[in-house]
């Protein structure tokens, strides 16, 4: 499998809310493509936010998906899963890397997103992860945005 082609938007904000809300905006898009998903996330906490943001951030749609808390079983129907860790069956087209380190199987995707913020620990944690990613030979885009 080639190395996967990386995408990071940088957001012109400070607010982690802006941030998750800029996310569900792109797996959308993803989701209304038919791409299999898989939402790396760094604590229960955040699993939960974007767990409710999924259901609830247009008022028109929803994006049906699974929260694995517990579980690392995964149902086939669902095409997006949010984690904290890699679940023991993963077949995904798409990470959405919320965490703060690049996950050691991120070759298992042909594309992964990277949303970074102003604020100061996610853009240094976004750098280095671009970093790793450049030396990983992954084909690299930035997308400056505004905040939304």
């Amino acid at each position: 499998m080639p190395n996967p082609t990386v995408d990071f938007y940088l957001l012109n904000t400070l607010i982690q809310e802006e941030l998750y809300r800029f996310t569900c905006r792109l797996i959308d898009k993803a989701y209304l493509m038919q791409k299999k998903i898989f939402i790396q996330v760094s604590s229960r906490e955040e699993g939960q936010r974007i767990d409710e943001l999924l259901w609830t951030f247009r008022d028109v749609s929803f994006i049906p998906h699974r929260y694995l808390e517990v579980s690392s079983v995964i149902d086939a129907p669902l095409s997006v899963t949010i984690a904290t860790d890699k679940p023991s069956q993963l077949d995904a087209d798409i990470l959405f890397n919320l965490s703060d380190k690049v996950p050691t199987y991120f070759p298992e995707f042909s594309h992964i997103i990277e949303v970074v913020s102003e604020e100061k620990k996610n853009k240094n944690q976004s750098r280095q992860k671009y970093k790793f990613y450049k030396t990983q030979n992954c084909q690299l885009t930035t997308h400056n945005m505004n905040a939304p």
